[in-house]
């Protein structure tokens, strides 16, 4: 036993010199710590494994890592958090972790109870911004903070759990205020599977700071503390994703409080997402007070469900960057409430809800939109056990389409806000929708319909409704449609209604000087199936045709028309007055006409007006006119059916807009034609019916306007403009069985195809009208005059417009309606092209898009068109052809003649010869230019100015030379002012033409010419001529 103990000792003592060796001459590795850190800051890479039980708060330095192995449980002391900016890999094998957590093998982030409770914590006075908290439970500042400073590559937690976290508080920018979290995300973007959150007092997470975190899987739960201010809801999102990598969330299971959905409840909801790019699919919430609360954001709500209390999803604004809005998607749901509105969008919301399945909501209505956009698809609405299945209010601007309403408590549907007067330009859409109810509702509004009624399957209140191709059941004593001072386009839908059809009515806000608004409505081919009365109209408008009006009971009437108030006229100020319903706000407001509006909307303002064109079953004599102030108080009109078809050069013309006046100006209908190029059939009243007259043309109004005077001679109306009324025309001979008929007048316009103005005399028949368009042929202007030279490559500028154009307009419409269309294209036809179909085409300059025309700018304003000629031709004049084309008719061609170039002058010099001395003051230069163009009997023509470059002793100058008309030239040098010196200069001599070398060599070959000037001052010598020299002279001589 001793000798083995001691071989042993020998073999350990072995092994570590060993070790020691080899660590000396062996790479070093980095070191990892296990289970090392309880408290303070790891600044390398450590593992936690087993049971850790930490005693302070642990920071994860930036480049630091913390391993957590699967199945660990990690201990924190109450009050302490793990604050991550470096890395955190949390059950993850693709970041660090031996294996991936599992259900079974999870990992557990557990806090403690405080040993004492009463005891201050780290949150009391703390501060930040302009708030400060004052929280003293001892237990705030528990969680996990993650920073923007995390490596994401190795960064990712699995199957973790947050048991008994009070939460992180944390200050949110976006909000200015503290909110509290036991997961905080500042700026992180982490993917987390599966996390479970349990006995959490604030929130389970909340994410700040452009956080784009992706969460797949897990349990998320509200707080539960007692002090419900702290308490928020399961997810807080605030400022966290973008558009293009928003934060996701998939396959979560939610709750939310259970406090109440009163304001003062402290209610929360499962999810808050503010100012965020958000996208959740799959997510089930499964009790609780809210759903989704989703405020200023944008995203998508799919494939999920919620059971709550009270809203399902809130959607509050809309997200926007600079000028572009993003909607909120929300399909594919099943959601079902207690008590509140499964769908809510308030405050200018922009939303998309299709395929959803709504229903419950027994203090309130399926879908409620207040002053936003929504677009609702392809939804089941019901059954509802409050009021309605679409709620509608303030200015919205709704498109249903291919809905099912049912069994909702009140009515189907509700536009605008009847019960408390609230007024505001909006419209809905709705087509393809089946809108059902039992009639079983009870509504009331004394103000507008007297007290207690049935509730309505549609309820309109000021507003613009457009309803195609629903089907309408409305059981029990329950109207059709009601409506109160609205815009109506109804068409092609069905009506299964027992009572009465339509209820059309005016708003009247009790202010003596205020105005009414008058139902205005088009109907047409609408089937009435078991209505008593199919219209009631009071202090309204409407136009009813092609449609079979079914036979009422025994005593009543399917058509009954009054005005119960005092007549407007000029004497009382047009009090009682009434007038269609504001489209807009305010000047710079959405226009809130009803999609596809064919009137035009005006009305008489002292009539009920009744016209109707083609109705099967229906005559003068089963026209109801109650007791009237005066004559004119109720018109019932006979009217054609009459449609345009418009055409340009016999082509048909899609979306061309009809403008139909009537003989006096006033505006009728706004309608424009389909694919075939007709309009749809509308009503033009061709006689005039008012209940007053007797069969002897007396005074006689006994409810109807049938008798044989009341017709277009008795109305009150100058039906053919001419200036005259009723029987003072002399159209009105009822012995010779003529009576005034009805003049219209129409301007048909498409921009980009042509315009007309016509008029035609309706008779008692249908009538219909092909209009054929004008169009103002297109005008191009090219900026260079003829003969404008190019060198070798022709780039033609110039500007073209459509139609007229002024020098300035006021507004984009008045440069379109001037215009009538844009320019689309412009040709240019070179010298050596015969064929316009086989022209170039000029480049538009201009920066607009193709049919964008402001009052500023318009396509083609400016262009260019380059052509190259260097390889083609001789020097001479050619002439192109230039035409602008509007898409109907081309311009009149412009034809340009310009001079081409394509080749330099030369130059050659008689006189002086190189390297000749010249010292007599003065150079006479003589030479030559010759230029191709205008040969052969003009040649020379093109040449411009010779130039001299002298260059000598501190001596440069270039001087030009006027050249003669057969391209000879000369000029003289003076010298004399030069240096008193012999010095050499060289003269540098070369021609210009048009294009070529105008001061400069360019592509010219110079003469260069050496040249010995002698300037200098040289000793003055004598001569004798008498006596010579070694002569003998006399000295006599003198």
């Amino acid at each position: 036993m001793v000798r083995s103990g001691k071989v042993d000792s020998i073999a350990l003592a072995a092994l570590f010199l060993t070790s020691i060796l080899l660590s000396l001459t062996l790479p070093a590795h980095p070191v990892s710590a296990s289970n090392e850190t309880t408290s303070g800051t790891i600044t390398g890479t450590e593992t936690w494994a087993g049971t850790h039980t930490l005693t302070g708060d642990v920071t994860i330095a930036p480049g630091a890592k913390l391993i957590i192995q699967a199945g660990a449980t990690i201990t924190f002391p109450n009050g302490t958090y793990l604050d991550v900016r470096g890395s955190l890999c949390a059950g993850v094998v693709s970041c660090g972790s031996s294996s991936n957590a599992n259900p079974s093998m999870q990992i557990t982030l557990r806090w403690e109870e405080p040993l004492n409770s009463s005891a201050n914590g780290e949150c009391y006075g703390m501060s930040e911004g302009n708030q400060e908290i004052w929280i003293d439970d001892p237990s705030c500042n528990e969680g996990v903070l993650m920073r923007s400073s995390i490596d994401l590559s190795e960064t990712g937690m699995r199957h973790v759990t947050f048991d008994g976290p009070w939460g992180v508080p944390y200050y949110v920018t976006a909000v200015s205020e503290f909110r509290y979290a036991a997961l905080v995300l500042d700026g992180a973007s982490p993917t987390l599977t599966n996390l479970e959150f349990m006995d959490v007092n604030s929130s389970s997470v909340l994410t700040t700071d452009l956080a784009q975190p992706t969460f797949d899987g897990g349990t998320f739960v509200v707080g539960n503390d007692a002090s419900r201010s702290i308490v928020g809801p399961a997810l807080q999102i605030y400022s966290s994703g973008s558009s293009i990598t928003p934060f996701t969330l998939s396959d979560i299971t939610l709750s939310s409080t259970n406090n109440g959905c009163g304001n003062r409840d402290r209610g929360r909801a499962a999810i808050w997402a503010e100012k965020s790019f958000i996208e959740i699919n799959n997510a089930e919430i499964t009790d609780g007070d809210f759903g989704f609360s989703l405020r200023t954001s944008a995203g998508s709500v799919t494939n999920s469900t919620a059971s709550v209390n009270c809203n399902g999803i809130d959607i509050n604004g809309k997200k926007s960057i600079g000028s572009v809005y993003y909607d909120f998607e929300i399909s594919n749901n099943v959601i079902t409430t207690v008590q509140g509105s499964g769908i809510t969008a308030y405050s200018g919301a922009l939303a998309t809800l299709t395929n959803n399945d709504i229903e419950g909501a027994s203090q309130a209505s399926g879908i409620t939109v207040y002053s936003s956009t929504v677009a609702l698809h392809n939804n089941e609405i019901g059954p509802i056990g409050g009021y309605n299945g679409l709620w509608l209010r303030g200015s919205f601007d709704v498109v249903a389409e291919n809905n099912t309403i049912f069994e909702t408590g009140r009515e189907p549907i509700v536009a605008g806000r009847y019960t408390r007067s609230e007024a505001s330009a909006s419209r809905v859409f709705l087509a393809n929708n089946t809108i059902s109810t039992q009639g079983a509702g009870a509504c009331s509004s004394n103000t507008y319909w007297g007290g207690d009624f049935t509730c309505p399957a549609i309820h309109a209140f000021v507003t613009g409704v457009t309803m195609y191709d629903n089907v309408v059941n409305a059981g029990g004593s329950a109207d059709g449609i009601r409506s109160v001072g609205s815009l109506l386009d109804i068409q092609r839908n069905v009506f299964n209604v027992a009572k009465t059809g339509a209820v059309l009515r005016n708003f009247d806000s009790g202010y003596s000087e205020a105005d009414q608004y008058g139902t205005l409505g088009f109907f047409s081919q609408n089937t009435w199936n078991g209505a008593e009365v199919t219209y009631n109209v009071t202090k309204s408008a409407i136009t009813v045709q092609s449609e079979y009006i079914p036979s009422p009971p025994s005593g009543e009437f399917p058509v009954r028309l009054a005005w119960p108030d005092q007549e407007a006229w000029p004497a009382n100020g047009f009090q009682g007055r009434i007038s269609p319903t504001p489209v807009k706000n305010c000047a710079n407001c959405a226009n809130m006409t009803p999609h596809n509006f064919p009137l035009a909307v005006n009305m008489d303002n002292n009539s009920t007006v009744f016209t109707f064109a083609n109705l099967s079953n229906l005559d003068l004599s089963k026209v109801k006119i109650a007791t009237q102030p005066t004559h004119f108080a109720v018109q019932v009109s006979r009217a054609e059916l009459v449609r345009f078809q418009t055409l340009i050069k016999g082509e048909r013309v899609t979306d061309a807009l009809l403008i139909v006046e009537d003989a006096l100006g006033n505006d009728l209908y706004s309608i424009k034609t389909k694919s075939d190029g007709f309009t749809p059939w509308i009503s033009l009243p061709s006689n005039f019916h008012l209940d007053f007259r007797g069969l002897g043309g007396g005074d006689n109004p006994d409810g109807f306007a049938d008798d044989e005077f009341e017709d277009s001679c008795s109305d009150g109306i100058d039906n053919d403009g001419d200036l005259t009324l009723d029987t003072g025309d002399s159209d009105c001979n009822y012995s010779a069985g003529t009576r005034e008929l009805s003049i219209y007048r129409f301007t048909a316009y498409k921009f980009g195809s042509g315009y007309h103005r016509g008029e035609f005399t309706l008779v008692d028949s249908t009538y219909q009208e092909t209009v054929n368009l004008e169009n103002l042929a297109p005008t191009v202007t090219v900026t260079q005059d003829n003969g404008h030279s190019y060198r070798r490559i022709v780039n033609i500028t110039g500007s073209a417009h459509d139609g007229q154009l002024a020098n300035s307009y006021a507004t984009d419409q008045l440069a379109q309606w001037d215009q009538r269309g844009y320019v689309h294209s412009i040709q240019v036809k070179d010298p050596f092209t015969n064929a316009w179909e086989d022209a170039g085409y000029a480049a538009d300059t201009s920066g607009m898009d193709e049919g964008m025309v402001t009052r500023f700018n318009r396509p083609f304003s400016s262009w260019y068109y380059a052509f190259d000629m260097s390889s083609m031709a001789g020097e001479g004049d050619y002439t192109f052809e230039i035409r602008a084309f509007d898409g109907i008719d081309y311009s009149s061609i412009v034809f340009k003649t310009f001079k081409l170039n394509t080749q330099p002058p030369t130059i050659f010099i008689t006189s002086p010869s190189s390297f000749s001395s010249h010292d007599g003051g003065s150079v006479h230069f003589v030479g030559t230019a010759q230029d191709p163009y205008g040969c052969p009997s003009e040649c020379n023509k093109d040449i411009g100015l010779v130039y001299l470059q002298i260059e000598g002793p501190n001596f440069q100058v270039t001087t030009p030379v006027q050249s003669n008309d057969d391209g000879s030239w000369e000029w003289v040098w003076d010298f004399s002012g030069q240096p008193r010196e012999l010095a050499t200069f060289t003269f540098t001599v070369w021609a210009s033409d048009s294009d070529f070398c105008d001061g400069i060599i360019d592509e010219c070959q110079p003469v260069v010419l050496t040249l010995s000037i002698d300037n200098s001052n040289s000793q003055p010598t004598i001569s004798v001529n008498q006596p010579q020299a070694n002569s003998r002279i006399p000295v006599s001589e003198s």
